[in-house]
């Protein structure tokens, strides 16, 4: 069940979301053991991860920002923008940016959250 109410980004980040845990966490009866309250749960990050995958690919991803000419390194908060816009992608900004800076699109000291 996905709450009412929700925009079409959130609501499709967390169909796909929950669509992981559906298809692979389902016969999970307890928490992760390894889990710790100071971590994030693993569980969790691999629904994000897989929802984001889902969604919007890394390749597909890379492709778009090399076809718009944003070079490794100079991808700025404007790009990611318009990468969104262009794509119609419902992957919200803050992962766009995340994926940016972890493939080496953009660096950590670049203002991508002022998107």
């Amino acid at each position: 069940m996905v709450m009412k109410g929700l925009r079409k980004d959130p609501m499709v980040f967390t169909m796909a979301h929950e669509l992981k845990h559906h298809l692979f966490d389902s016969g999970l009866m307890k928490p992760y053991s390894g889990w710790h309250l100071d971590m994030p749960n693993p569980i969790e990050v691999g629904a994000e991860i897989f929802a984001a995958e889902l969604i919007y690919p890394e390749a597909n991803f890379r492709s778009d920002l090399k076809r718009m000419g944003i070079r490794p390194g100079a991808c700025l908060g404007n790009a990611i923008v318009r990468l969104k816009r262009e794509t119609g992608t419902t992957l919200p900004y803050k992962l766009l940016s995340e994926r940016a800076i972890k493939m080496g699109f953009a660096s950590q000291r670049q203002r991508l959250e002022e998107t």
